[in-house]
């Protein structure tokens, strides 16, 4: 496994959320999901662009990934809505 070939694939950047949760940590909101992009699952954070005091339901909403890179030496991934159709709670 260690010493097995590597292929690099293109992959949308839209995906699926298939799971999401808020967390007020910080005293900051923010909106964290497992995104599933061509068969990849991504754990990442999902902007906001809906401004409401209920809460959007998400699953199976559309995002594109806006931001990806390593900060602190971990992974990090930004998505946003692109799904226009949310239901509400």
């Amino acid at each position: 496994m260690c010493l097995s070939q590597t292929k690099l694939s293109k992959v949308d950047k839209r995906g699926i959320i298939l799971e999401y949760a808020e967390s007020l940590a910080e005293g900051e909101s923010k909106i964290f999901g497992i995104i599933d992009m061509s068969g990849i699952r991504l754990f990442g954070e999902i902007e906001r662009s809906v401004n409401t005091k209920e809460t959007p339901t998400l699953e199976g909403a559309e995002v594109r990934m806006v931001a990806c890179g390593i900060s602190v030496g971990r992974p990090y991934y930004r998505f946003k809505l692109i799904d226009r159709k949310i239901k509400r709670r």
